[in-house]
């Protein structure tokens, strides 16, 4: 599981500036960052959005609209940051590559963008790893367009700290996707795909905000990837 470890490193460092080696995308007018990486050794590519880090994303945030893409109805805000950056990510995408795509906060939801819009096209290898990633999927649709289905599409794994209040909005009209492999750091034990009692008794609004930042995702991270037994269980449940 070094791709998780890599996956929490890289969402944090796309804080930066910049991340020696990639390509850096920035939409000046909506304030969207996103870096590409191409590991040549590895034969993959790593596409890292970055997260909520301005007043700027947060409008697009409450942008609660829904809107039809790819036969899903998804959250408008999302859509429309994502849209700021993707035509010139896309250009630069090899679909004979694997592709890892990682983002927290709304650059979690962006990345689950992306892999609406390659849903329909000829990608050998995708996998999504996000952090404190929000509701994507409006609820009132037909279980089929409310989850990401699809060949080349292997892996959807969300890690959730057990507090953070982002991972839970918008709370009215719209969820997850149904078929994501969700890893959940509570404050007593690890979860994989915890049931919706465990959620609502480990919520403290106290710990709301601090449990959001990726600096706590990649401390959790490393001491979760300590557990062989919690490793081996989340390993495969993601191959099933």
């Amino acid at each position: 599981m070094k791709i998780l470890q890599k996956a929490a490193d890289m969402a944090r460092d796309a804080y930066n500036d910049t991340i020696i080696g990639t390509i850096k995308y920035e939409n000046k007018r909506t304030s969207m960052v996103a870096f590409l990486k191409h590991d040549h050794g590895a034969n993959e590519d790593w596409l890292i959005f970055r997260g909520t880090d301005s007043i700027k994303d947060w409008a697009f945030n409450l942008n609660f609209l829904p809107v039809r893409i790819q036969g899903s109805w998804i959250h408008c805000g999302f859509w429309l940051a994502h849209r700021s950056l993707w035509k010139d990510i896309r250009k630069d995408l090899n679909p004979a590559k694997r592709l890892v795509i990682v983002g927290h906060s709304l650059g979690a939801a962006m990345g689950e963008c992306s892999v609406l819009m390659l849903k329909k096209q000829n990608f050998k290898h995708i996998d999504l790893i996000t952090f404190g990633k929000p509701n994507l999927f409006a609820k009132w649709q037909r279980k089929k367009q409310a989850q990401l289905d699809f060949p080349a599409f292997k892996k959807q794994l969300s890690v959730v700290n057990s507090s953070d209040v982002v991972a839970r909005v918008p709370r009215v009209g719209y969820r997850a996707a149904l078929n994501q492999t969700q890893l959940w750091f509570g404050p007593k034990s690890d979860i994989v795909n915890p049931p919706s009692e465990t959620k609502r008794k480990e919520w403290d609004l106290s710990e709301s905000i601090t449990d959001h930042g990726m600096d706590g995702y990649c401390a959790r991270t490393t001491a979760f990837l300590k557990r062989k037994k919690k490793v081996a269980a989340l390993s495969s449940k993601l191959r099933e």
